[in-house]
């Protein structure tokens, strides 16, 4: 019984599959994931806890963390 429901639901999901791609292409995922590693990059440079400008802006940019 688990095997049928595991089947269904990986159809289910592969059913989504073109929506998902539409609305990750509509958020631009691909960019935020590169500005994400951008601005943790920089927050990991020597120094930069000690500069309160790029500071706030990486606050400003990243504000669910």
């Amino acid at each position: 019984m688990a095997l049928i429901e595991y089947d269904a639901y990986k159809q289910k999901l592969r059913d989504l599959e073109p929506e998902l791609k539409k609305l990750g292409d509509a958020l631009d995922i691909d960019a935020v994931a590169q500005e994400a590693a951008r601005l943790e990059d920089e927050t990991t440079q020597d120094g930069f806890w000690n500069n309160l400008e790029p500071q706030a802006a990486a606050k400003q940019a990243a504000p669910l963390s």
